[in-house]
């Protein structure tokens, strides 16, 4: 996401002058830093309706309809609306939209940085247990089936997606105190004291140079690349299985129980197949404009577009769960459309009928009545349209 720095760190920053919190309400900030800020808020909270509605289906679906095994993708659609919720506060407040003061002002300087980070790797990293959830349930079923289908064990898988992801982006700490070490060696004044600085920001300067390009293999490169090695081998197994006529042997189940096994195994491995692929293609080329991220680069136009279209992928990719469920799973599609438009439909349809029967109790003289209206033709054809 978006490397808005700390405004603590601009305030020292001779580059870029004092940086006022509300530098976004006046004439003063850059037109591509204002133009990056609004557009990436607009698509965060656009955003939200997407992953929110992906979200109220997986909950019908666990504890309306009752299904099971829902408990890991309940997370995951948890964590795609607090991500985005999380990434557009820190914009909200750069845009003057929250106070500058208080605890917003210390969340945004302290906490959001880190915080957005941490949120879209422990998402990414989700979605490789996911695909690793599907590779134990394929190729050791019975282990699977004794150890990882506990509720406790995807509670522990979902804790270590977002403890590995809090690992990946403890760099955003490191590049605090780097940044001000760099910046505050230009307000030196003895020559003796700006070559010391000077040494010690070069220090501080490689140190993070090497943490920077190992967070950012470990928060872009990896989860695409183990997502996509899962993948491969559920696929190939899926396959084989095709091929071999045994789909569920090793699950000792027959009838109707091998085939819903064998559907679940199909739509959720292919669900896996195409988030990893999304994710490579969304996610991948903006691991290059956040290793090259640098300060003097805030206010430099073709930074500023290629850091607006990386944004857009990764808030796209947290929306593409309601489109893929939707065109791989025919349960989630029917529960989709049952929440969009029958469910809306029947209940104006039982509202409209409760006022009518209501204002039906004294009708009027020369007019005829409600109850006949709703007996009529006319009536019976607007309500088969509802």
């Amino acid at each position: 996401m978006e490397r808005n720095t700390n405004s603590s760190i601009y305030a020292h920053n001779p580059h870029h002058g004092q940086h006022d919190p509300t530098e976004d309400c006046s004439t003063n900030t850059p037109d591509i830093v204002r133009i990056r800020r609004y557009a990436t808020f607009v698509a965060n909270i656009a955003g939200l309706f997407p992953c929110l509605i992906h979200l109220a289906v997986l909950v019908y679906l666990q504890w309306v309809r009752k299904s099971k095994s829902f408990e890991h993708l309940l997370a995951i659609a948890v964590l795609s609306v607090v991500t985005l919720a999380v990434s557009a506060s820190g914009f909200a407040f750069d845009l003057c939209f929250l106070p500058s003061s208080g605890a917003f002002l210390f969340y945004r300087k302290n906490i959001w940085l880190f915080a957005n980070n941490a949120l879209f790797c422990a998402y990414a990293y989700m979605i490789v247990m996911l695909c690793l959830d599907r590779f134990l349930a394929l190729h050791k079923p019975i282990l699977y089936r004794d150890v990882f289908i506990t509720p406790r064990m995807r509670v522990v898988m979902v804790l270590a997606s977002i403890a590995i992801g809090s690992l990946c982006c403890c760099k955003w700490f490191v590049y605090y105190n780097a940044s001000l070490a760099k910046l505050h060696n230009n307000t030196h004044s003895t020559v003796n004291e700006r070559e010391q600085s000077e040494r010690d920001s070069s220090t501080n300067e490689v140190w993070f140079t090497v943490v920077r390009l190992v967070s950012c293999i470990a928060q872009y490169f990896l989860p695409g690349a183990l997502m996509i090695g899962f993948s491969v081998s559920n696929v190939q197994k899926l396959r084989y299985q095709e091929k071999k006529k045994h789909s569920l042997g090793k699950l000792r189940m027959a009838g109707p129980t091998a085939e819903f096994w064998q559907q679940s195994h199909d739509t959720v491995a292919h669900i896996c197949t195409i988030l990893a692929v999304c994710y490579c293609l969304l996610n991948w080329p903006y691991m290059f404009a956040d290793y090259l991220y640098d300060d003097l680069r805030r206010t430099d136009v073709a930074f500023g577009i290629l850091t607006i279209f990386g944004n857009f992928m990764q808030c796209f990719y947290l929306q593409i769960n309601l489109l893929v469920f939707a065109y791989r799973s025919r349960l989630y599609r029917r529960t989709l459309i049952h929440l969009l438009y029958n469910a809306p439909c029947r209940f104006v349809k039982r509202l409209f009928a409760r006022r009518l029967f209501e204002e039906d109790a004294a009708p009027k003289e020369g007019t005829p009545s409600l109850r006949t209206i709703i007996h009529s033709t006319r009536f019976v054809e607007l309500m088969a349209v509802l």
